[in-house]
C-alpha cells in the first residue's frame, strides 16, 4: 500500500513497486504484513514513508538493491521476528524518531551495516 492506495506485489526478478521498492507505506497509511518475502526489489524491500505505519511480522527482505527495511523520517513501525538478508546497502535503517520496534529479527549478508539508527528514539535506543 503507498499513500492510501493498494500496490500489486511483484514475483522475483522484477523491479517490485515505486521506484524499485518490494512494499512501501505512507501518507498516513496503515499496513499490517505477516509471512510474505520481497525478494530482489531494485531499491528497498521494505519502505515506510512519512506518517507510514507498519506492523510487519515474519517478513523476510532479501536481495534487495539498497536496504532490507528503510524507515524513513516520520514513519511507525514494530517489526517481529523479521529477516533481511544480502541487501546491498544494508539490513534495517531507521531514520525516523517516531516510535519504532525491533524484536527477534534478523540481519545477515548485508553489505551494510544489520541495524542502523540515524537518531536515538522512544522504543530504539
Amino acid at each position: 500500500m503507498h499513500g492510501g492506495r493498494r500496490q500489486r506485489l511483484r514475483r522475483r526478478g522484477s523491479r517490485g513497486g515505486p521506484e524499485g521498492t518490494g512494499l512501501s507505506v505512507g501518507g498516513s497509511g496503515t499496513l499490517t504484513v505477516r509471512d510474505c518475502s520481497m525478494i530482489t526489489a531494485g531499491q528497498h524491500g521494505v519502505l515506510v514513508e512519512q506518517d507510514g505505519d507498519l506492523t510487519a511480522t515474519r517478513v523476510t527482505a532479501r536481495e534487495g538493491g539498497e536496504r532490507g527495511v528503510l524507515i524513513a523520517e516520520g514513519g511507525r513501525a514494530p517489526l517481529n521476528s523479521c529477516e533481511v538478508s544480502a541487501d546491498g546497502r544494508g539490513g534495517v535503517r531507521i531514520k525516523s524518531e517516531a516510535p519504532v520496534s525491533v524484536v527477534n529479527c534478523t540481519a545477515r549478508g548485508n553489505a551494510g551495516g544489520g541495524l542502523v539508527q540515524a537518531r536515538a528514539g522512544d522504543r530504539c535506543p
